[in-house]
């Protein structure tokens, strides 16, 4: 089951801003996480860059890709 089926749109874009608040207020130098292709736009509208192909994440035979939100 897909997670994201039982939550609005709205509420994941309240859950990323308050991760990237969050992070922030911990003094973090900023965020970092892996995503399939076609989300790629949705995080880079928080200003996540995407890095290109992660070699470290390989759950469930996907190509993931890994995006960075610098603060600094």
């Amino acid at each position: 089951m897909n997670l994201t089926m039982n939550i609005s749109y709205t509420r994941l874009c309240e859950l990323i801003r308050y991760a990237i608040n969050d992070a922030k207020t911990q003094g973090r130098a900023g965020l970092v996480l892996t995503c399939k292709q076609k989300l790629i736009l949705y995080y880079a509208r928080f200003g996540f860059v995407d890095e290109g192909v992660s070699d470290k994440s390989t759950h469930g035979n996907a190509v993931w890709h890994q995006m960075r939100l610098a603060f600094r």
